[in-house]
């Protein structure tokens, strides 16, 4: 069975790469999904806040929230990330104020997204439904060894 870095070596995942200074390393990586990198060019890229007043518009709130991630800076849980449920799926979202970004931790300190929203286009819980099985099927599909996601449910287990 494939790593993540082969799986990125190959096409499969593509790798995000923060702007980091110059002799700065990563502390955490991000993955996407071929799907995810298409919807944040064919569609993110244009949407506008849903504040008006907000001075970061929604792709650059996906490319910060990347960026922190990477560089190791602290993710509160529920405001920058929160569990789905039903936890058993092991689906997470990572969270910005207009923009939901969905996918999994496959080890710790990496996240894998897999596809992504915006956040007013989920207000009933279960409009999260659609966006957790697609999550779980490429999961289910990407020739990952086993485990194929870090089995904790805590939101200390992760980053």
């Amino acid at each position: 069975m494939a790593t993540l870095e082969h799986l990125w070596a190959d096409g499969t995942l593509i790798k995000f790469e923060a702007d980091l200074e110059p002799g700065t390393m990563p502390n955490r990586v991000i993955y996407m999904a071929p799907e995810f990198d298409v919807w944040i060019e064919d569609v993110l890229y244009d949407e506008p806040p849903d504040d008006k007043d907000r001075a970061i518009d929604p792709y650059e709130q996906v490319e910060s929230i990347f960026d922190d991630f990477v560089r190791g800076r602290p993710m509160v849980y529920g405001v920058h990330k929160k569990l789905l449920r039903p936890e058993m799926n092991r689906v997470w979202s990572l969270r910005t104020p207009d923009v939901r970004v969905f996918g999994w931790f496959p080890a710790r300190g990496t996240f894998l997204a897999v596809c992504g929203d915006m956040k007013r286009h989920l207000k009933k819980p279960t409009a999260y439904r659609e966006h957790i099985d697609r999550v779980t099927a490429f999961r289910d599909a990407l020739p990952l060894g086993e485990p194929k996601s870090i089995p904790g449910t805590r939101p200390d287990e992760n980053a």
